[in-house]
């Protein structure tokens, strides 16, 4: 059999069909460990998620809670008593404030509204492959843009297998 890569990589066992070829045997999702989203005649979509364990973040956030409302009750304190305290005290204790909130909306937002799963997808009519990404926006943790999506396009013949 003759290889299309000039250097094949480790484990090469055959190349993948032309795009007007036919497929050459039916895909067995029940026998797969992580079967694919969908999967037809032109495209291949396999699932890929980053977050492996979904709702340990989120309890972080939930431990925040108490350091967040202790914190406000000492700015309060302070605030209400600035002659006593210095400038320094009283912003110090804003700053208390502000990182325990900012960190816990954060925090449940990247675990609760993060997408399932990042496809992959193979087309062969195009023969490229789609992979997606998103990337968490932590400067702005209430705002839509938490999560920016952004795809990325390659040929096929440009992957390797990477082992």
């Amino acid at each position: 059999m003759r290889r299309r890569l000039d250097s094949p990589a480790p484990g090469w066992k055959y190349d993948l069909p032309e795009p007007n070829d036919s497929p050459s045997m039916e895909l067995y999702t029940n026998l797969i460990s992580n079967p694919p989203n969908s999967c037809d005649a032109i495209c291949l979509e396999l699932a890929r998620s980053t977050l492996k364990i979904r709702g340990l973040v989120m309890w972080l956030a939930i431990i925040l809670l108490p350091f967040f409302l202790v914190a406000v009750y000492a700015f309060l304190s302070i605030i209400t008593n600035l002659q006593r305290f210095p400038a320094v005290i009283a912003l110090a204790s804003l700053v208390s404030v502000i990182v325990p909130f900012w960190s816990g909306v954060y925090f449940w937002r990247m675990d609760t509204n993060a997408p399932r799963d990042e496809p992959i997808r193979f087309n062969r009519a195009r023969r490229k492959v789609y992979v997606y990404r998103f990337y968490h926006n932590w400067l702005r943790p209430l705002g839509r843009s938490l999560q920016l999506g952004r795809s990325a396009r390659r040929s096929l013949q440009h992957l390797r297998p990477h082992g």
